[in-house]
């Protein structure tokens, strides 16, 4: 019977708890000081405040550049509309259009700022971490699925999920099983980019489309993207690079901040922003292969996650409240997400077991025997 889980920041923190977002939204602040930019945090704080009804927000980098990202947006349409307009405008018509596009660059550039060293700062964190947590789990979730099929999605950056997988997916290899486990890149559509000055490296192109997905027993679905993901601005498609290639570039993010023909792709905003992003590919690709997935699926596990994104509850809402008979796990830590949110959000499901406690210990515990049986 096949098996959908679904794995949060949670997963990162259990393997390093420097993968909080308290301490990533502190590592950004100084990254902003270190260019020179003091009060910058403060200042960003405060206009994702004013953009949010006055209501006061934590110090979460996604809360805080999400309004950025926002802003960008809304003052690119102002540029083509004032432009439409411009025969009918005032004398100072070519002034209001530079204002408008120096804003818009301004606000782009604070975001990439803000994302971009997100991405690097997840990225120093996760080197020589160690993946047993996560690679037990994953080895855990596919002996329960077998013979039936395993998906994961995940909602983080970081590639410690990803390296487990790709270190199980050796160990069958070794042992003969040569078609395992897949994630969004497609191995049949590679090629050698110069992403960064004077150096090419290769990557594979993201998938287009569900049916370009092999049905091979494992499944990982990044639904937010990864920090190993870049999208070329002139075709605009997405490609996976090596996080190895990535590593030996000291200059790395640097090179890929100031480049205009390169761009992370990860969803990196507030909810209201999550809400557009997760309508693009290849975002929109993997949540429609994650929701047809749960729908087939008769297990589910949740884990690391606070039920916090309203795109992700919105699928599992909508999937509960059809496919009966789901008997579904979920993992909270410390009495966060409460049981009266996890049941909201999965109020048609018919057995939900929830394990308060650490992810490392999940598979020694009783409510994983029981939700297994």
């Amino acid at each position: 019977m096949d098996l959908v889980a679904l794995v949060g920041n949670g997963l990162s923190i259990a393997c390093e708890p420097r993968f909080s977002c308290s301490s990533l939204t502190i590592g950004m602040q100084e990254k902003f000081k270190n260019l020179g930019l003091d009060g910058a945090d403060t200042a960003l704080r405060k206009f994702a405040e004013k953009l949010n009804n006055s209501r006061s927000i934590d110090n979460a980098f996604e809360e805080m550049l999400g309004p950025l990202e926002a802003a960008s947006g809304v003052l690119g349409g102002l540029y083509e509309m004032a432009s439409a307009l411009r025969s009918s405008m005032p004398g100072n018509g070519d002034k209001i259009l530079e204002s408008l596009r120096r804003a818009e660059r301004f606000s782009d550039l604070f975001y990439r700022l803000g994302s971009t060293g997100i991405l690097e700062l997840i990225e120093e964190v996760s080197e020589g971490v160690d993946i047993s947590i996560p690679k037990a789990l994953v080895e855990g979730l596919v002996e329960v699925a077998a013979p039936g099929k395993l998906t994961i999605g995940t909602l983080n950056y970081d590639a410690l999920l990803l390296s487990a997988v790709l270190a199980i997916d050796e160990e069958r290899r070794t042992a003969g099983d040569l078609h395992f486990a897949a994630d969004m890149a497609d191995g049949r559509v590679e090629m050698f980019h110069e992403v960064t000055p004077r150096k090419e490296i290769r990557g594979h192109r993201i998938r287009r489309s569900i049916s370009d997905f092999p049905s091979w027993p494992l499944t990982l679905l990044a639904l937010h993207g990864s920090l190993t993901w870049l999208r070329d601005t002139r075709s605009g498609d997405v490609w996976k690079f090596e996080l190895s290639d990535i590593r030996s570039n000291p200059n790395y993010w640097n090179d890929i901040l100031q480049s205009s023909d390169w761009k992370p792709a990860v969803i990196m905003t507030n909810q209201s922003g999550k809400a557009s992003r997760v309508t693009e590919q290849p975002f929109k690709l993997a949540y429609e292969a994650f929701q047809e997935r749960l729908g087939g699926a008769s297990r589910w596990m949740i884990g690391g996650y606070g039920f916090g994104d309203e795109c992700v509850n919105s699928v599992l809402a909508e999937v509960a409240a059809k496919r009966h008979g789901v008997n579904c796990l979920v993992v909270t830590h410390a009495g966060s997400p409460t049981r009266d949110k996890v049941e909201e959000v999965l109020r048609g499901v018919s057995s939900c077991h929830i394990y308060d406690g650490d992810l490392k210990d999940l598979l020694r515990a009783d409510e994983w025997r029981e939700w297994r049986r």
